[in-house]
């Protein structure tokens, strides 16, 4: 009798797509990604006072007063909710293994993000329903991502 037997390496194949299914469970590198980009998408928004959402609504007076000398005068040059940086400096990017984003816990963040209490809308955070860029961009990330880790 004449016999050729040929083993396949199963344990080794299945070893592999068990690590590659794991990977693509505990997506915190293309989310760590995503956040950043979300993070320069905010701060640039902050930056050129609106720009990425259409520009945000003027101050009131045309500027904002300000006491110099005990005197109070209005400052035309005055930057949009720029006055202490407290809302900038604390919107904050955040990711899991599964989700990133980006926010704020300052109370007032909301009311200005969205336009509560008589204050007009100046949206700082991006709209995943109307910042089209940003959606495309993570799905692009997530891509390549998924084609690295599935190579």
């Amino acid at each position: 009798m004449i016999k050729f037997k040929l083993k396949t390496p199963i344990n080794n194949i299945e070893r592999k797509f068990r690590n590659r299914i794991a990977s693509m469970k505990d997506l915190s590198k293309p989310m760590k990604k995503i956040s950043i980009m979300i993070d320069r998408w905010t701060q640039d928004n902050f930056r050129t006072e609106g720009g990425n959402v259409g520009g945000w609504a003027p101050l009131a007076h045309g500027g904002r007063f300000v006491k110099k000398n005990g005197v109070w005068t209005l400052d035309e040059n005055a930057k949009i909710l720029h006055d202490t940086g407290a809302l900038r400096i604390s919107t904050l990017p955040f990711h899991t293994k599964r989700n990133a984003g980006i926010g704020s816990e300052l109370p007032y963040a909301k009311k200005h993000n969205e336009g509560e209490d008589g204050l007009h809308v100046r949206r700082i955070i991006p709209d995943k329903s109307e910042d089209k860029d940003i959606m495309t961009k993570s799905k692009q990330i997530l891509t390549e991502y998924g084609k690295k880790v599935l190579k």
